[in-house]
């Protein structure tokens, strides 16, 4: 059950009315008639992208030349489970890059690692980031820069369950039960599942398609600098849970105020000691967000109007149609293992990653009001 003292704030019982930060937009599009792609990818959270989780692949590649997929896998997740994530001396390299001199090389630095702390109690130079996956390409770079100590947490943690899974049933990954096991659900919403208990609702609605995407896309970019990196420290309420975690991409929903016909939300999970004011965090969020948007492209006139609100919810209140979703894919979307065509296997993944794919349009926000 969700108790009054776990919210916002000490008003965190009258969470219907009083808990609400709402933030009203104009927003004007350009006239051009394309629009942008907008893939809701990991990297908006801060966990890995693409490019770092095929290098970390290609590492194991490396190091077992002589080993087939279904054994690859099983080395994956048994050596990045131990790995030493330390960037000043467990850096995923796949070949040393050397700084160039000469004419035009001189504005491209090529990553070194941080400075070795001489205990674990000392402090990590401010700018580092908890891990570094650097790409082989000239000038080379850490492609995992934005990883916090939260997300890196998880990401740990993961690997650790996935070396755990293939420890105890073996490693015969050719099977589509094994890699059942493997994939199985996060109940992120589903708190009787180990999901979160309490969540941040961030709903963006919008008068039109195309504005109600454009500010969920912009909305979503911000979350993590605007709003994640400026909540107060916190012990998780669940050691098995880091004290804020954000699901990734927005989910449609019903305008619980009526007030659109598009609608969706981003959720943040929260296992957080009760009593934790969130308020100021929430405020200062919706303030920058205003001035952020406004400022980045104020050559556009005003033209429709969507509205972005904040709240705090309990699991018992989501909507129905998020307190079912889990992050596993169904089994449709999983190759057969005796699939005849491997183009049509491939061409199944692809259609369920556009699935994930959102379009968005040039456009600009200008603040109208903000309550509170």
């Amino acid at each position: 059950c969700f108790e009054d003292d776990q919210g916002l704030g000490e008003e965190a019982g009258n969470i219907q009315q009083r808990s609400w930060v709402r933030l009203g937009f104009f927003m004007g599009a350009s006239n051009t008639s394309e629009s942008l792609q907008y893939p809701h990818t990991v990297r908006i959270e801060r966990y890995l992208g693409g490019v770092s989780w095929a290098i970390l692949v290609a590492r194991v590649c490396q190091l077992f030349p002589n080993m087939g997929p279904s054994q690859l896998v099983v080395r994956f997740f048994r050596v990045y489970s131990r790995w030493n994530w330390d960037p000043s001396e467990g850096a995923v390299i796949l070949c040393h890059s050397e700084q160039r001199s000469g004419d035009g090389f001189q504005h491209h630095k090529v990553w070194c690692p941080p400075p070795k702390r001489t205990t674990m109690d000392q402090p990590m130079v401010a700018s580092a980031s908890p891990m570094a996956v650097i790409t082989p390409a000239y000038p080379s770079m850490n492609s995992t820069f934005g990883v916090t100590s939260m997300t890196m947490e998880t990401l740990k943690r993961e690997l650790e369950r996935g070396a755990s899974i293939i420890s105890t049933k073996g490693v015969n990954l050719s099977s589509r039960a094994s890699w059942e096991s493997l994939i199985e659900p996060l109940h992120f919403f589903q708190y009787d599942q180990g999901g979160y208990k309490q969540f941040l609702q961030i709903e963006i609605g919008g008068a039109s398609e195309l504005s109600h995407k454009s500010a969920e896309g912009l909305v979503n970019s911000k979350l993590k600098p605007l709003l994640l990196r400026k909540m107060p420290e916190a012990v998780p309420e669940d050691s098995s849970k880091v004290p804020y975690r954000a699901w990734t991409g927005a989910m449609p929903i019903e305008d619980p105020c009526r007030e659109y016909p598009y609608c969706s939300a981003l959720f943040v999970g929260l296992s957080i000691p009760a009593g934790m004011d969130l308020r100021p965090a929430v405020r200062e969020f919706m303030e920058r967000l205003g001035v952020e948007l406004a400022t980045q492209m104020p050559e556009y006139k005003a033209g429709g109007m969507f509205d972005v609100r904040v709240r705090h919810v309990p699991s018992a209140s989501l909507p129905d149609s998020v307190r079912s979703v889990t992050c596993k894919r169904k089994a449709a979307d999983l190759p057969d293992d005796d699939a005849p065509n491997d183009d049509d296997a491939a061409k199944r993944v692809r259609l369920t990653l556009k699935k994930h794919c959102h379009h968005t349009v040039s456009c600009v926000f200008y603040p109208c009001f903000i309550t509170c």
